[in-house]
């Protein structure tokens, strides 16, 4: 009954719903943070970094969460890896269902390169498939289990362009997605406010672009304390 009420608790923390943009107290969460920080690099790190939730679609008038069964929310939290003076700009990714937050949707290690002033090349390395939540929330465990220097390249990556000083926009080359049976191209929009994954499919013969449903994949930025994820990562029975 509690772990009921905790879910019910946090859909409804997620989901507020206002004819305006919410107004953001956390000042990380506002455009002038990441105008404040001084070189683009840092900027489009910082905008990767936070916990996000998703929604149906980037509705003007307020957003609606997006329900997988009738109360699961599904949220995104990236967590720095590494130090970056040392090791530069590194990413763990882990989205997960609020009702199985320790058997991840998708996850992912990033790293961030520089190649002109406003673009930006991101890496992908194999990502251990047995993380649980509980572990990424761990900076203890991430750091001993976790090394940077062992990580194996995945023949992937996305480049980003800066827009504005929060607003970044990036596309991946097209690869080859079997389950869908075609290649596939994603587009991200990167903002302080939301974070927008959309996909476009092509023929794998002659490059067409074909028309595939989509789930949705429009994430807004909520500030969700570690504390918060650590209590949803929980058993249900503890």
């Amino acid at each position: 009954m509690k772990w009921f009420l905790f879910f019910a608790s946090l859909t409804l923390v997620v989901s507020c719903q206002t004819s305006e943009k919410a107004t953001i107290k956390n000042s990380k969460l506002e455009a002038d943070y990441y105008v404040s920080l001084e070189k683009n690099i840092r900027r489009l790190y910082a905008l990767s970094l936070g916990t996000f939730v998703a929604h149906v679609e980037p509705l003007i008038n307020g957003n609606e969460v997006w329900k997988v069964s009738g109360k699961d929310s599904v949220i995104l939290y990236s967590r720095p890896l590494g130090e970056v003076d040392k090791d530069g700009y590194w990413i763990l990714s882990y989205e997960f269902m609020t009702s199985l937050p320790n058997t991840p949707i998708y996850s992912s290690i990033k790293q961030i390169e520089q190649i002109e002033r406003d673009s930006f090349r991101i890496l992908y390395y194999e990502c251990p498939k047995d993380l649980t939540l509980s572990e990424v929330l761990d900076d203890k465990y991430i750091k001993n289990s976790i090394v940077l220097a062992k990580l194996k390249l995945k023949d992937k990556q996305t480049i980003f362009v800066r827009e504005s000083a929060s607003h970044f926009v990036g596309k991946s080359d097209r690869y080859e997605d079997k389950e869908a049976g075609c290649l596939r191209q994603n587009i991200y929009e990167l903002t302080h406010e939301h974070y927008d994954v959309s996909f476009s499919f092509f023929d794998k013969n002659n490059g067409r672009l074909i028309n595939k449903k989509k789930r949705p994949n429009f994430m807004v930025r909520r500030n969700i304390s570690t504390k918060a994820l650590a209590k949803i990562a929980l058993p249900k029975d503890s």
